[in-house]
C-alpha cells in the first residue's frame, strides 16, 4: 500500500526537514565509524599470548578478566557494525524518499510546482496562494489535487517507508 494524499502532504511540509534529518544521519555515522572499540590485533596478542608477528607476548598471562575484555571487545564491535548498517539504512531510506519528492515535483507544470513550493514549503495560505498565482480558490484546489495525484503516482512510497521516515523525523 501507498502513501495517500495526507501522507505525501506531511513529507511535503517536512521536505527541509528531511534534509535535515539526512545531513544528521551522515554525521551520525561518520561519528560512529570513528568510535572503532580497539584493534583486532591487541584481542589476538591478548588471548593467545603471542603478538601479530608471531613474538611471545611480553609481560602477562591470559586470565579470565583479559578473556573476558577480549569478548566484551569482540561484542561491542559487532554491535557498533549493527550500528552501523542500521544508520546507513536509514540514510539510503531518508536519500530515496528526497529523491523520489524531487523527481515527482519536477514533473509538474510550473503552476502546479509554484502551487507545491508556496503551499507547503513556504507556508502559506489558499488565499495567499490564491492572490499571488493570481487564480480563483476553485482553480487552486484542482491544481493541488492535480499536483499530488501525479506525485504520490510517481514517487509510489509505501506505507511502511513513510512510518519509517516519519518516526526518524519525529526523533531527531
Amino acid at each position: 500500500m501507498y502513501i495517500r494524499e495526507f501522507e505525501l502532504e506531511w513529507l511535503l511540509k517536512n521536505y527541509t526537514n528531511l534534509q535535515g534529518l539526512l545531513e544528521e544521519l551522515n554525521f551520525e555515522a561518520r561519528t560512529v565509524k570513528s568510535e572503532r572499540p580497539g584493534d583486532d590485533d591487541e584481542i589476538y596478542s591478548r588471548v593467545t599470548k603471542h603478538n601479530v608477528d608471531g613474538m611471545p607476548f611480553a609481560t602477562c598471562r591470559i586470565t579470565d578478566r583479559t578473556a573476558a575484555a577480549a569478548v566484551d571487545r569482540m561484542k561491542t564491535a559487532r554491535e557498533l557494525k549493527k550500528a552501523i548498517r542500521e544508520v546507513q539504512n536509514d540514510i539510503i531510506l531518508v536519500d530515496i524518499i528526497l529523491s523520489k519528492l524531487s523527481i515527482g515535483l519536477r514533473t509538474l507544470h510550473t503552476q502546479e510546482q509554484v502551487l507545491i513550493e508556496e503551499k507547503y514549503f513556504k507556508g502559506r495560505t489558499w488565499k495567499e496562494i490564491s492572490h499571488v498565482m493570481k487564480y480563483d480558490t476553485r482553480t487552486i484546489s484542482r491544481y493541488k489535487d492535480n499536483a499530488l495525484e501525479k506525485v504520490m503516482k510517481i514517487t509510489r512510497i509505501s506505507l511502511d517507508d513513510y512510518s519509517k521516515i516519519k518516526n526518524l523525523l519525529e526523533g531527531m
